[in-house]
């Protein structure tokens, strides 16, 4: 047995999920069809638990040649690999009910069922995996900078340790550290990370648009048929989004230059101004040049009720 201690919180290994499968469908053979021994979802998620905990609760040697497949009614049934393990197991049956029930708090043992059976595959790979797994106590340790705070150099001394170990088991796994961001793991033949990929993903997608709002800014009648040569993915929305922009932009300046002409008239402001109503509107209605210089002498095209006061500055548009 293992007289170290346990951590408390313990996550699902959702790896032996096809083994708990297997073992509900073997047992269900086993007992002429019935259903007695079909797992509900919240005893998957408990058994699950309580698996990929095994090996530290009974220990290394007992771990490898036992496995739990069923906790019902406070029962928990084991399947051992041969008689000698299962004496074994009988001699240490009160500690292991007293230990599993106190690291789950939300759940109790009370009784263990054993029997001899062929120990699922997929728990063997899972005990393989964690004896592989680096001892971080070996690692080396790396000089930090000092907090001042001896119990904090320990603990982040601790955590370097840690990662390190992390990485490496990682590593014999397939992972490697993304080449990028250096903090996420990657099986990926570049060394690229998934983050890192959506991240640039979202930056060339972002340049594009870009690009586009450029062509647009030069050309406000451009369609969206004709962006498409720029970028075949664009859509409605992106289209109408970056128009929109630019036409908030285009209102901004010209109520601008309208508070300067009320300071003080200038043509070459009036001028400017009239300029930048023909370009919103072209924006606004989806208009041609041609179509804009018509549509300004009609109040009713404008997106800002105060252009009629704004173009009263002189006494016609003419």
């Amino acid at each position: 047995m293992d007289d170290g201690r346990i951590k408390k919180t313990v996550s699902v290994n959702f790896s032996l999920m096809s083994s708990l499968k297997k073992i509900r469908e073997d047992e269900s053979k086993n007992s002429g069809g019935s259903k007695s021994f079909n797992l509900t979802p919240s005893e998957i998620i408990s058994l699950g638990r309580l698996i990929n905990t095994w090996p530290s609760i009974v220990g290394g040697a007992l771990g490898k040649n036992t496995c739990p497949y069923r906790l019902f009614r406070n029962t928990l049934y084991i399947t051992v690999s041969d008689s000698q393990w299962m004496q074994t197991l009988l001699f240490y049956r009160e500690e292991i009910i007293k230990k599993t029930s106190a690291f789950f708090s939300d759940f109790k043992i009370s009784r263990i069922s054993a029997k001899i059976g062929p120990i699922p595959e997929e728990y063997s790979s899972m005990i393989k995996k964690k004896e592989s797994w680096p001892d971080w106590r070996k690692e080396e340790k790396i000089d930090l900078r000092d907090t001042g705070v001896e119990e904090l150099n320990q603990t982040l001394e601790r955590c370097r340790q840690k990662m390190n170990a992390r990485v490496k088991g990682l590593e014999t796994s397939g992972y490697r550290l993304c080449k990028i961001c250096r903090g996420s793991v990657t099986r990926s033949a570049d060394r690229v990370c998934a983050i890192c990929l959506f991240t640039a993903s979202q930056d060339r997608r972002e340049q594009t648009l870009l690009r586009i709002k450029s062509e647009i800014a030069e050309v406000p009648w451009i369609s969206k048929q004709e962006l498409l040569s720029i970028d075949p993915e664009l859509t409605d929305t992106e289209y109408e989004t970056l128009k929109s922009s630019l036409l908030t932009n285009s209102l901004s300046y010209v109520r601008e230059l309208a508070e300067d002409l009320a300071e003080g008239y200038e043509p070459a402001a009036f001028e400017a101004m009239k300029a930048e109503m023909a370009r919103a509107l072209i924006l606004y209605k989806n208009m041609m040049p041609d179509e804009a210089d018509a549509a300004m002498r009609d109040p009713a095209n404008y997106p800002d009720s105060n252009w009629s006061e704004w173009l009263g500055i002189t006494q016609d548009l003419d």
